[in-house]
């Protein structure tokens, strides 16, 4: 069982009521940086969140196909895509199989603020609480980090899974520079 929990979401807008396309997840030890590759990747229907009132905004879609010119025409999230509450069911699933009780759930307040939304729409509890919520750039920012593109083992995809290896990497790193013997988080 890990300590720790890395969630990344892909979206087509950048506020609370987005569509979500894809929610990543790996469980991983901070401390460490131990972590469970394989981790989750869910696709989720976009039209029955559009159904629901959720949001796509024509800025976001245009940086997304940017983004999937630059990746040569390839798009992660478009295929096998799961209902948005039997994604927040899989997401579940992966955290009673993989993470302890009481674990950290790391991502950006974005993510966070999105996939509450999400799953309070669709009547749904998340696998964790508010007192579990931890922030990426929060930590990054305390530990004097500036990581380029370049010094990363993992890559940003904007793969939902692929970007919670990379976010693992800094994390853990940014980790071992602000502990000290006193803090606990």
């Amino acid at each position: 069982m890990y300590t720790d929990l890395m969630v990344d979401l892909e979206s087509l807008a950048t506020g609370s009521n987005a569509v979500v396309t894809q929610i990543g997840a790996c469980a991983f030890d901070i401390k460490t940086g131990e972590n469970d590759t394989h981790g989750v990747c869910l696709n989720l229907r976009i039209q029955e969140q559009l159904d629901k009132g959720r949001v796509i905004t024509g800025k976001t879609l245009k940086w997304w196909l940017g983004e999937i010119k630059e990746a040569k025409g390839e798009c992660t999230w478009i295929g096998n895509e799961l209902a948005p509450v039997s994604a927040i069911q899989a997401l579940q699933q992966y955290v009673s199989m993989y993470c302890s009780k009481g674990f950290n759930m790391w991502s950006h307040t974005f993510d966070q603020l999105i996939l509450n939304n999400l799953s309070y729409m669709y009547n749904h509890k998340l696998p964790w609480t508010y007192r579990q919520s931890r922030d990426i750039r929060t930590l990054t920012c305390l530990a004097g980090m500036k990581k380029k593109k370049s010094d990363m083992v993992h890559q940003k995809t904007h793969n939902g899974l692929d970007d919670c290896l990379c976010q693992i990497e800094y994390c853990c790193e940014a980790w071992q520079k602000v502990q000290r013997p006193h803090c606990q988080c």
